[in-house]
């Protein structure tokens, strides 16, 4: 029994160095390419120098406010949760988390509509159409479905 033991212990850690490595390997190769994504963007669109530095702001603001509100979201969603799992549970305190959580989630809706008002902003009318049409078909080869958010159009 001990030896099985010490085997299933050794197989898991095979295991685990070979799924970090392999996630390791992924990560890397997934900046290079979004940074080969970004350049083909910038080209197919022939974005000015000015408009690139504005593009890049924008994202880059954007993707902060996304990540801060969809911290928050989770961190609210758990808040929920335990209360909701709790033997005895505080209604009134159940009835504020989940207006917190539709408050964040109208905060997310904002956030979208604003990114995509200010792209509008930077972008040309025909620069914006390319945009529109390369995030539509990026999309596209990556649904796996017709369920679900990736359906969400642009």
């Amino acid at each position: 029994m001990n030896t099985k033991f010490k085997r299933i212990l050794i197989l898991g850690a095979i295991a685990m160095l070979l799924f970090s490595a392999t996630t390791a390997c992924a990560q890397g190769g997934g900046t290079k390419h979004k940074q080969q994504h970004r350049d083909n963007l910038i080209e197919e669109l022939a974005l000015t120098p000015e408009q690139q530095a504005q593009f890049e702001e924008q994202r880059s603001e954007h993707r902060r406010q996304m990540k801060e509100t969809h911290a928050a979201l989770q961190d609210k969603r758990l808040q929920l949760q335990e209360e909701l799992e709790k033997s005895v549970s505080d209604k009134n305190k159940i009835d504020t988390l989940a207006f917190e959580l539709k408050s964040l989630q109208a905060q997310l809706i904002d956030l979208r509509i604003d990114g995509i008002v200010q792209t509008k902003t930077i972008l040309t009318p025909e620069q914006f159409a390319k945009f529109k049409e390369k995030v539509s078909s990026r999309r596209k080869r990556g649904r796996k479905s017709e369920k679900g958010p990736a359906k969400r159009r642009f």
